[in-house]
């Protein structure tokens, strides 16, 4: 099929030269997820920024901080059992040599039905246990603060309704062993925001689910089982924002659209039983370093089709755009 082509064709020329590429014909597409408001890596004017020219999402000289004595993976995975809550994600990657580590988690002190007036309060204890969580995965080694630009964390109920993300700079959060309330609450301010919650959660008046769903527990534990071992900074994000229920993938790979597609369409057809139902699986693929290699969207509806092939038809670039 011509649009299959196409897309084939384009994500080739993304993965083999890390450059600008054209986006597959519209024709036979359901139509370009929106981007969220809620962005577990980076912030959505980093996505959709297009490189300047000659420049490469993935230098091949690797990252900047294969020169501080640092290494990312090793202290991603040496960050991860400081976390205390029981459910949450931790990763890193880089764009435009902007360096994140990114951290999700389920806050169980949110109520996702929380009314109107509760709202407020429940935005306060997210920003709160982010800029504590930052704090404390900053003290455990010095080597967040050489290698990483930004923190980017994102707190969701037990529901995945995402109630506070934002993004802070290591440099802004407090050096000593025990900061004062004041203190955390002057890392809260300097904390650049992406979405704070302002509306009741999707929760409220939802529906039981069907028998059949599985929930996001059960269909992450698929798809690492599918992706397989291997990918120390892998991670799998749910988020329900304004904009809808979105479920973000990353993992490393060579580029070789031969080993991505397929990994793709089965890692993402672990969502057909979801509930809620994702509105869209986005997915960052990086080189071994975390550098941005290829983002790219599909629609949840195409997802439950249970069609590989229909997937691969109608997914949509994000990264690199096309150059004009």
């Amino acid at each position: 099929m011509p649009h299959r082509v196409a897309l084939l064709v384009a994500a080739a020329a993304v993965l083999l030269s890390a450059c600008g590429t054209l986006s597959p014909s519209s024709d036979e597409a359901i139509g370009t997820p929106t981007t969220p408001t809620i962005v577990p890596y980076v912030s959505a004017v980093a996505i959709t920024a297009t490189p300047a020219a000659g420049a490469s999402p993935a230098p091949a000289t690797g990252p900047a901080w294969l020169g501080t004595g640092c290494d990312a993976n090793e202290l991603v995975t040496a960050l991860r059992p400081e976390i205390e809550y029981p459910e949450f994600s931790l990763s890193h990657n880089y764009l435009m040599m902007v360096y994140h580590l990114n951290a999700w988690f389920v806050d169980p002190g949110l109520d996702p039905l929380a009314d109107e007036a509760a709202l407020g309060q429940g935005v306060a204890l997210a920003q709160r246990h982010a800029a504590l969580l930052s704090y404390q995965l900053h003290r455990v080694d010095a080597c967040v603060g050489r290698v990483f630009d930004q923190i980017v964390v994102t707190v969701v109920d037990r529901d995945y309704n995402t109630w506070f993300s934002g993004s802070i700079s290591p440099l802004d959060l407090p050096e000593s062993d025990q900061p004062s309330d004041a203190v955390i609450d002057q890392a809260v301010e300097l904390f650049s925001p992406g979405f704070m919650r302002s509306e009741v959660t999707a929760s409220v008046g939802r529906g039981a689910a069907p028998a059949e769903s599985c929930n996001w527990t059960q269909a992450r534990a698929r798809m690492e089982a599918v992706l397989g071992s291997g990918h120390p900074n892998a991670a799998f994000y749910y988020a329900v924002d304004d904009s809808g229920a979105n479920v973000w993938g990353q993992w490393d790979g060579p580029a070789d659209v031969d080993v991505f597609l397929p990994a793709f369409s089965q890692i993402g057809l672990e969502l057909g039983c979801l509930h809620p139902a994702p509105d869209t699986f986005w997915v960052v693929y990086t080189d071994v370093y975390g550098g941005f290699q290829l983002i790219v969207a599909e629609p949840g509806e195409v997802i439950r089709q249970g069609d590989p092939q229909a997937m691969i038809e109608q997914l949509e670039i994000v990264y690199p755009q096309s150059v004009q």
